[in-house]
């Protein structure tokens, strides 16, 4: 799974460049950019939990008494772990946290904030 991240990364990287390579100064275009990458981050992550959150999983746990359950109670889950696990190696995702930070890296280049006066908040 890493490696086919790590290649998905190689694959659309030059292209997420020469994109962001024509916006490099412009700090207000970056800026939306990114918040518009961020906003559907979070609407994603809001669709899985209101998806996932009703699921039953494997309860290692009573939840009323914290104690440990007998395995006879914790091998009965059904298939909704595999959604949500496949939810969350769903590669496209995490491309997502990549692009994100490829536009907060163009930003931080445009702003300079280590050039400015306040650069000692940053």
């Amino acid at each position: 799974w890493f490696s086919s991240m790590y290649y998905q990364c190689l694959m659309f990287f030059p292209s997420v460049y020469n994109y962001l390579y024509t916006m490099r100064r412009n700090v207000r275009s970056l800026l939306c950019l990114t918040i518009t990458l961020m906003v559907c981050n979070v609407a994603i992550l809001m669709v899985a939990w209101f998806g996932f959150k009703d699921f039953d999983g494997y309860n290692h746990y009573d939840t009323a008494t914290g104690e440990k359950t007998n395995n006879a109670e914790y091998t009965d889950a059904g298939n909704e772990n595999a959604y949500v696990l496949s939810f969350y190696l769903f590669s496209p995702f995490w491309a997502l946290y990549f692009v994100i930070g490829m536009c907060i890296a163009f930003l931080y280049d445009a702003y300079h904030p280590a050039e400015r006066h306040t650069a000692w908040v940053w």
